[in-house]
């Protein structure tokens, strides 16, 4: 995506201050109440609004300049999120400069310094009573960071799509992209899925994934299982196909699959449309109205 440079305005003496004092506490590490008392000024000061264009290009340049630091990313995050959530500033002329950043934490190919969490640990994000999510330097993982990211791309979705023509789509179409490439770690694919999922939902996975499932299977998910190195991250994965799966039958009619099926007697159509790892997986799980629901659905690209 293309974005023009923030044209900022002259700020007073008093918003300068303002501003320093805020972008100090935000990278403060030691000081977690400074921290969430500068995060609870941007999402609730009406006189933040004079500070968006200098916090947004704040944002931008830390994640440019801080791959390597999760508490930093993780950081931009939040003040990302607490933009949206004031409602005194107008952000939709700013949401094409809001995506990038965003989009390298969701997407990015090395965030952190290698040392963060195995990847098999579980989610240690969690949701403070601001909304905010949480950083503990102990647990805090990448992934963790690109979940947060993708759930802000589908603020950024609903908060700008009616003023910002295509941006949906176009985001959409970057995050697919990103996860057909098949050269790319299955962290950027982890994170590409998990915004696809905020972005589009149900019909997204049904329309989007689901059709490339069975070549993914062939030429990503069973190599990477295979190998120590890359199958914590590969079942991370699989965990974002299975809540697709899920996602489709909360959405699904009441009448569409009984969920009686024998599945063993499926495998070999399951396996067809969405490759056998995967089709062991919901045969193992028994989810049957799942399997119907796959099985009724046109994958041809």
């Amino acid at each position: 995506m293309n974005v023009k440079p923030l044209v900022k305005h002259v700020l007073s003496k008093e918003s300068q201050e303002l501003f320093a004092k805020l972008s100090s506490a935000l990278t403060d590490e030691t000081n977690i109440e400074w921290q969430n008392a500068a995060l609870a000024a941007i999402r609730t000061e009406p006189g933040i609004h004079q500070l968006t264009t200098y916090l947004l290009s704040f944002v931008a340049e830390k994640v440019t300049h801080s791959m390597k630091n999760l508490f930093v990313l993780h950081q931009m995050m939040n003040t990302t999120l607490a933009l949206l959530d004031n409602q005194a500033i107008y952000l939709d002329p700013y949401v094409a400069y809001m995506v990038p950043p965003v989009l390298t934490c969701c997407v990015g190919k090395n965030l952190g310094s290698g040392t963060q969490q195995p990847s098999s640990t579980a989610s240690s994000e969690t949701l403070n009573g601001n909304g905010l999510s949480d950083y503990r330097s102990s647990s805090f993982s990448h992934f963790d960071l690109r979940g947060l990211a993708a759930s802000i791309l589908g603020r950024i979705c609903e908060k700008g799509s009616a003023s910002n023509q295509g941006l949906k789509s176009r985001i959409a179409r970057t995050c697919l992209k990103t996860f057909m490439d098949f050269q790319k770690p299955l962290a950027t694919h982890y994170g590409a899925l998990r915004a696809l999922a905020s972005i589009t939902g149900p019909e997204g996975f049904q329309m989007l994934i689901m059709p490339n499932l069975s070549l993914y299977n062939k030429d990503v998910l069973k190599p990477s299982l295979e190998s120590e190195s890359t199958k914590a991250d590969a079942e991370r994965v699989i965990d974002c196909f299975m809540g697709g799966f899920k996602g489709l039958v909360s959405t699904s009619p009441d009448n569409m699959a009984n969920g009686t099926t024998d599945l063993e007697t499926l495998r070999e159509r399951l396996t067809e449309k969405v490759g056998d790892v995967l089709a062991d997986r919901l045969i193992t799980a028994n989810w049957s109205k799942a399997a119907q629901l796959i099985l009724k659905t046109n994958l041809n690209i």
